[in-house]
């Protein structure tokens, strides 16, 4: 898999690629960029970073990645906007939550759109704006008709905004406490554990934020 140690996709390597390993290639591509991005500077992404940021949207839509792809995926989406030029941040959000909001995407489309938006918020915090209110809308809503594997992915995404964005997400404060209500005492033990971590992470802001102590 040496053709898939590159900056960039190496498009015509994948496409030559037999279908069964296309995904070990995709997975080799991101673990690559994963290790390298911290350590390019700017100046050098500069010219590629268009292109690698319709590389990476593409693995969100139209078809998502498996479970351990799409964390690497949402970890090189965050470093990328984290040490390269953010003008395309939003671009990328806004996929992801029409992703979230479309009833015909696939589940592992809307996954991936979770795990990228996950790693966004809690690696670039408030960089995000306040974009995590139409995310948080979106999440709210599916959180009441989600499968169990789908809950907890959508409370782990919640304890990463929460972390990522600190006292910012104080606007919506109440309304996660609602989603936790029900979700904390959910069937699935995971699902009650997901919830609360998230419980934590509210508990702990709502401290800081009544004694005064900064946060990010």
């Amino acid at each position: 898999m040496e053709q898939a140690q590159s900056l960039l996709l190496n498009e015509l390597a994948f496409v030559r690629c037999p279908d069964p390993q296309k995904n070990i290639f995709i997975y080799e591509w991101l673990k690559y960029l994963d290790r390298i991005l911290t350590l390019t500077k700017k100046s050098d992404l500069k010219n590629s970073q268009q292109k690698l940021v319709e590389q990476l949207n593409a693995r969100i839509v139209p078809n998502g990645c498996s479970h351990p792809t799409r964390l690497l995926l949402g970890r090189c989406i965050a470093k990328l906007f984290s040490v390269a030029d953010a003008s395309h941040l939003f671009e990328t959000i806004n996929l992801c939550n029409d992703a979230l909001k479309d009833p015909s995407v696939l589940l592992q489309v809307k996954l991936t759109a979770l795990s990228v938006l996950g790693e966004m918020f809690e690696y670039l915090g408030r960089m995000v704006g306040r974009s995590y209110e139409e995310t948080f809308q979106s999440l709210s809503k599916w959180l009441k008709s989600a499968e169990s594997n789908a809950r907890i992915e959508i409370l782990k995404t919640l304890a990463k905004m929460l972390h990522g964005l600190g006292s910012g997400t104080f606007p919506i404060f109440k309304d996660i406490y609602k989603c936790l209500a029900k979700a904390l005492f959910d069937r699935v033990m995971a699902v009650r554990v997901a919830a609360a971590n998230v419980n934590i992470f509210c508990f702990f802001f709502v401290f800081i934020f009544k004694f005064g102590v900064q946060t990010n």
